[in-house]
């Protein structure tokens, strides 16, 4: 059966590792695009970013610098800071589980921005990367985030 998708969460796109490349980027999606910064964003040592709210405060653009393998890879090809895109599950578990009924291989990443949230990370058959989490651990949505 396939995965409860709830939302749409964010697309992350890379900028050169620097800070002044991911302002540079930041700075095309808030003039160009309409975005908002999120200046939650906590601070990542080796990974200098944005969260960027969309107009209409349901999705975000996450602007990560890095390049290569970053120092948060488990291996090259399970690096969460690579382009993907995220949506919130109803139930992170049962993901989980219908992933391994599937035989879909994926890899966790846990407690990244608080201690519960679990982020569950694979790949389509063309070699994009998906990330799931429960649906209300993440801030990805300024309607929620900001009531």
């Amino acid at each position: 059966m396939p995965l409860k998708i709830v939302e749409f969460h964010h697309a992350s796109i890379r900028a050169a590792p620097t800070q002044d490349a991911v302002d540079a980027t930041a700075k095309f999606y808030t003039d160009v695009m309409g975005f908002r910064v999120d200046e939650s964003r906590p601070y990542v040592k080796d990974a200098p970013g944005h969260w960027l709210d969309d107009p209409s405060g349901r999705a975000q653009v996450h602007v990560i610098g890095a390049e290569g393998v970053s120092p948060f890879a488990k291996r090259p090809d399970q690096d969460a800071t690579k382009p993907h895109v995220a949506y919130g599950v109803a139930d992170i578990q049962e993901a989980m589980a219908e992933l391994d009924t599937m035989g879909v291989s994926y890899w966790v990443l846990k407690g990244l921005t608080n201690p519960d949230f679990i982020q569950v990370y694979f790949d389509d058959p063309s070699g994009n990367m998906i990330e799931v989490h429960q649906v209300g651990t993440c801030m990805c949505q300024a309607v929620v985030r900001l009531g």
